[in-house]
Order: C-alpha cells, then sequence, then structure tokens
C-alpha cells in the first residue's frame, strides 16, 4: 500500500528572517471569517539585530458566495540609515469554493 502526504499551502503569508512565526493564512480560516476579522503580525528586517520593524495585517473587508476581500497592510519602517521599506497597501480577492 501507497501512503501520500499532501500539506495544505497557505493562501496569504508573511515571511520573517527568522524560523517558527511565518503568519499563515489557510482556506479554512478565510471561510470561516467574518467581515473585519483582522489577522495582525510584527515584522522585522533581520534577526537576531534588528535594525526595523513594522507591522503586516490581513483584514476581511467583503465576502460573499464566491470568496473574500482582503486588505493587505505593510507599515512603512525605517531606521534612518541602513533600512528603508514603504507603506504596502494592496487589495486582494481570494476566491473560494
Amino acid at each position: 500500500m501507497k501512503t501520500k502526504i499532501i500539506k495544505e499551502q497557505p493562501i496569504l503569508t508573511v515571511r520573517k528572517p527568522y524560523d517558527g512565526d511565518d503568519l499563515e493564512i489557510f482556506a479554512a480560516d478565510l471561510k470561516t471569517a467574518e467581515v473585519g476579522k483582522r489577522w495582525v503580525t510584527e515584522n522585522q528586517n533581520c534577526y537576531p539585530n534588528r535594525d526595523a520593524t513594522w507591522d503586516e495585517s490581513f483584514t476581511v473587508i467583503y465576502k460573499d458566495e464566491h470568496g473574500v476581500c482582503v486588505l493587505y497592510r505593510c507599515e512603512e519602517a525605517g531606521d534612518g540609515f541602513n533600512y528603508y521599506q514603504p507603506e504596502e497597501i494592496e487589495l486582494i480577492w481570494v476566491e473560494l469554493n
């Protein structure tokens, strides 16, 4: 008998420069989320000696029978000399079956 392992991939992610604290949002999370649900995580530019930190978030702003509209926001960050990251705002439509 063959055995297969299939691991579901997250739909939305925030990767961090160290292991074990990535933000991962799966289809089931979006299906059960109400409008207004917000996932927030703090990120940083390097590990362990960070120069700058910022928040990244995903907020459900619209939902219907076809999918979910999520607003991604990443704060502007910088230490003034070595690191700068502009603010990012993105609207994401996720089709859910």
